[in-house]
């Protein structure tokens, strides 16, 4: 009936004068050579079809094979999900973007002093354009694909990307020197949380600080260093479980985050387009009876639904590009991102022209994300008083559209620079650790 539907959908656009479907097939068929420490940094591709399952079981071999031969060098292996309006043709500019973050993290990791070793890039493709666009006439067309688009990605998400990012986390545990950082766009966003949603409760259960759980004794090994979604789409709904939990527990002082949500206030799709879609879905779905937010829950995207959002991002002066300063051996860079209220994204070797440093300010008061959700504010304290634990390994991020002026606009060259130092900032251990400057650090989170 699906496919039917899709097809009917198809003909009646190209009756009205559009060129066509994108057809849904492979564009990558060439084979990488595993990497060796002193290779650059490469990137192979996994592609799926509508319902998630690969194309062709040889690239997913590959790629793990790949990824084993990384890890066993204590490489980094660095996954993305691409969104909406793209796929994994050679002509798709989140190709290109996507190796320079790869490129550029290569670089400010061999500047760290730490020993040579391989980065790997894993791009997983599925249609995420599903009409034709180039022309004029046709970009009404496309933008009608979202919600079908929607309905895919999650489909993508539960078929067989669910094991690839398995047992790429499996490696990571197998290779505990080793990191493992998972990117995701728009859909892809949703692809990589219906995937790790799971995990991630798992994770956070056994996050929880030894003082307090007397059953922790050791630290687990993650089965990913850092989960990157960048303008969601998917409803709050899905994070709620992850969410209540993570505000439910106390952390340790190295607690850094798990999850990093990233959406823009100028994202229209996901702002005013996806309530819509939502809305006329969940039209006669029902909510427990005590349970006011539920709809809401329902219908807002991640990043919009404000009672859920812990950060602001915006480009300010304090944050003057420049290297990064030192920081006590004792505490990891992902730490600090998760326990100061202030963060500079500023590190000069991440930003390339354009880039503007970037402030990140946690939502203590009204005033700190006045910008992205005026009159919000968490509460910070004990949970066991009801509040929110300062180092919550979820953030959900809003942004100015200063930084992303819609909600393609992923590569311009500010979120480059911020998303190669996330990649950063989820791979350094607290040996030797550069990170750009903290400000305002308060005294309230021992």
């Amino acid at each position: 009936m699906a496919s039917n539907w899709k097809r009917t959908f198809c003909l009646a656009m190209l009756l009205v004068g559009m060129s066509g479907c994108i057809p849904l097939k492979q564009y990558r068929t060439n084979a990488s050579p595993p990497p060796t420490p002193s290779d650059a940094p490469l990137t192979t591709f996994v592609e799926y079809d509508e319902f998630g399952h690969a194309f062709d079981p040889h690239e997913m071999s590959n790629a793990v094979a790949q990824a084993t031969a990384t890890a066993a060098a204590n490489g980094l292996v660095i996954v993305y999900v691409h969104g909406w309006h793209h796929n994994a043709s050679k002509s798709d500019g989140n190709v290109d973007s996507f190796q320079k973050v790869l490129e550029r993290a290569a670089e400010i990791d061999a500047s760290y002093g730490v020993p040579p070793r391989p980065i790997l890039g894993v791009y997983v493709g599925w249609r995420g354009e599903s009409v034709n666009s180039h022309h004029w006439y046709s970009k009404l067309f496309s933008e009608l694909t979202f919600w079908d688009r929607k309905n895919t990605a999650h489909a993508v998400g539960n078929g067989e990307v669910l094991e690839l990012l398995q047992r790429l986390s499996s490696i990571r545990q197998a290779h505990q020197d080793s990191r493992l950082v998972v990117i995701g766009h728009s859909f892809g966003g949703a692809v990589v949380y219906s995937t790790l949603a799971h995990k991630l409760i798992e994770q956070i259960l056994a996050d929880e600080d030894p003082a307090v759980n007397q059953e922790q004794l050791l630290p687990p090994v993650s089965p990913w260093d850092l989960a990157i979604v960048v303008n969601p789409a998917f409803e709050a709904m899905r994070l709620r479980p992850q969410f209540e939990l993570a505000s439910s527990r106390e952390y340790g002082p190295e607690q850094g985050p798990h999850l990093v949500l990233i959406t823009s206030t100028a994202d229209s799709a996901t702002g005013i387009f996806f309530p819509i879609g939502r809305k006329l879905s969940t039209m006669f779905d029902t909510y427990a009876d005590g349970d006011p937010t539920g709809r809401d829950l329902n219908t807002t995207a991640v990043g919009h639904y404000l009672p859920y959002v812990t950060h602001q991002l915006a480009p300010s002066p304090v944050c003057q590009r420049g290297p990064p300063s030192l920081v006590a051996p004792t505490t990891t860079t992902a730490a600090l991102l998760a326990t100061t209220n202030t963060y500079c994204f500023n590190d000069g070797r991440a930003l390339q022209e354009g880039a503007t440093p970037l402030l990140l300010t946690r939502c203590d008061a009204d005033a700190d994300c006045g910008a992205v959700a005026p009159h919000h504010h968490i509460a910070r304290g004990k949970a066991s008083d009801g509040l929110m634990p300062y180092r919550l390994p979820i953030m959900n991020i809003r942004t100015t559209e200063a930084v992303m002026a819609d909600h393609n606009d992923i590569w311009n060259p500010s979120m480059q620079g911020l998303l190669t130092q996330l990649v950063i900032l989820g791979i350094h251990r607290p040996d030797l650790i550069p990170m750009a400057p903290r400000l305002q650090a308060k005294p309230d989170l021992k």
